[in-house]
């Protein structure tokens, strides 16, 4: 058996036939297995007690880090975009095919998320 994972994230395993039709068409990769290392026994007896004093004086977190956590959230008033004005703004704003109906593309409402 062999796992090979899809451009689109899932993981199969195959046989090796179809394992190479399908690395040849492009849109799987094989997954190197990593060798399981067990772990080492621990031995506690040299184990030391760390105290509050041993401790290491905090570090100050950069401006932007320190700008996102006194950031105010969201506001809960700001209306969720409807699905007419996510594929209006896809449709003006990116290269992607949009449907006049039906199902509104993943990509569109991830597109539209990250732009705004």
């Amino acid at each position: 058996m062999v796992s090979l994972r899809h451009n689109g994230g899932g993981l199969v395993d195959v046989g090796e036939k179809s394992a190479d039709r399908l690395l040849r068409s492009g849109q799987f990769r094989r997954v190197v297995q990593a060798p399981v290392v067990p772990e080492p026994e621990f031995d506690d007896s040299s184990a030391q007690l760390v105290t509050a004093e041993d401790e290491q004086e905090p570090v100050e977190a950069p401006e932007v880090v320190e700008e996102a956590l006194n950031a105010e959230p969201p506001s809960e008033d700001t209306p969720e975009p409807t699905v007419a004005e996510i594929r209006a703004w896809a449709r003006e704003n990116t290269d992607l095919n949009v449907p006049a109906r039906g199902k509104l593309p993943d990509a569109a409402r991830e597109a539209y998320k990250n732009a705004h």
